[in-house]
């Protein structure tokens, strides 16, 4: 297996001038090598056994020397492996792909209207501002739901897998909480989970009309239904009032600042003083060690226009609507409870 993240490979073939330079786009080029796999369903054809080339032609509908060139340029990457003569098996890396989760992901990640919207950076970072609807006339949410229904469920099944798991429930002390509200609470998975572990706490779902219609029966039946209500609206319109605490998850990184700030506002006009404000999300580090975080801020900005922010963001952001920083709890999970207070 070529490692092509050391220059070892490229020194004995490369010349000096284009060590430092050609890694990094055999790196943008192994993302349409993995895009191609994916819609030839290469990982789940390959399977637990090594497969013929001929024979996997046949299966996914390809030339089979064509195919050839991509399983070669694939396992010079680590993705496959070439077994007695024109066999390819699986590897670690490439054998997670055949699995749900990691399938689910790859074929989020490889579809056409995500792949594409990376063609739009440069727009994006000219602008500061979305290319999505320009490119698929109408906004990210407005094309799942209009023009692409397969898209949305495949949009929802990849965003429960990254994030369904991370429960922060747990990380959330509500023990001197009367009413907690959900705000974009999506069908109340986590306001589901914080009325179980809080046997006193009611609990308010509210989202808009389309997404609370699939909320959780489990909310709408006994033991829970009469602590909890279910509430369709905008964050942008009439928040439900008098609670002493607010929950946010993974919404304010759909918004740019501005929004962010009208969508807290309205939750300071009608919050009881003293409330908490209490926002879960992946926080920004000051300097990413990771490349992880920074590219999911870019894509925030080329689908909704919004943005991943750091804990000095959301501090400021906070100030601006009207709210005082009070911290931030970390978790176990990729997201962080950024917590403010209604004055």
């Amino acid at each position: 297996m070529t490692d092509t993240t050391t220059d070892a490979p490229t020194d004995a073939i490369l010349p000096p001038a284009a060590r430092q330079v050609v890694p990094f786009f055999m790196q943008m080029a192994l993302g349409q090598l993995l895009k191609s796999a994916v819609e030839l369903r290469l990982p789940t054809e390959i399977g637990d056994e090594p497969v013929a080339v001929g024979d996997l032609a046949d299966r996914v509908g390809a030339d089979a020397s064509a195919l050839a060139r991509l399983l070669e340029a694939l396992s010079s990457f680590g993705f496959f492996r070439r077994v007695d003569g024109d066999r390819y098996a699986h590897t670690p890396r490439s054998a997670p792909l055949a699995q749900d989760a990691g399938g689910t992901l790859a074929e989020l990640f490889t579809a056409d209207w995500m792949w594409q919207t990376w063609d739009e950076l440069t727009t994006a970072v000219r602008t500061g501002t979305s290319p999505f609807a320009h490119r698929h006339g109408k906004d990210f949410f407005g094309y799942l739901t209009q023009d692409n229904p397969g898209a949305a469920g495949l949009f929802n099944k990849a965003m429960t897998l990254l994030t369904g798991s991370a429960n922060e429930a747990e990380s959330l002390d509500l023990s001197t909480t009367d009413t907690v509200v959900d705000v974009g609470g999506g069908q109340g998975v986590l306001l589901r989970d914080l009325l179980v572990r809080h046997p006193r706490l009611r609990g308010v779902l509210f989202d808009i009309e389309p997404v609370i219609a699939r909320a959780l029966p489990e909310l709408r039946q006994e033991p829970l239904a009469d602590r909890c209500s279910v509430i369709a609206g905008s964050a942008f319109g009439s928040v439900p009032e008098g609670a002493d605490a607010y929950v946010l998850r993974n919404v304010l990184h759909m918004w740019n600042d501005e929004d962010c700030a009208r969508a807290l506002e309205n939750v300071v006009r009608v919050a009881a003083p003293g409330a908490r404000v209490l926002v879960i999300e992946l926080v920004l580090p000051e300097r990413p060690d990771h490349p992880f975080p920074p590219l999911l801020d870019l894509q925030m900005l080329l689908l909704l226009g919004g943005r991943e922010r750091s804990e000095a963001k959301f501090a400021e952001l906070f100030e601006r609507a009207g709210l005082k920083y009070a911290g931030i709890t970390r978790t176990s999970t990729m997201f962080d409870v950024v917590e403010a207070r209604v004055p």
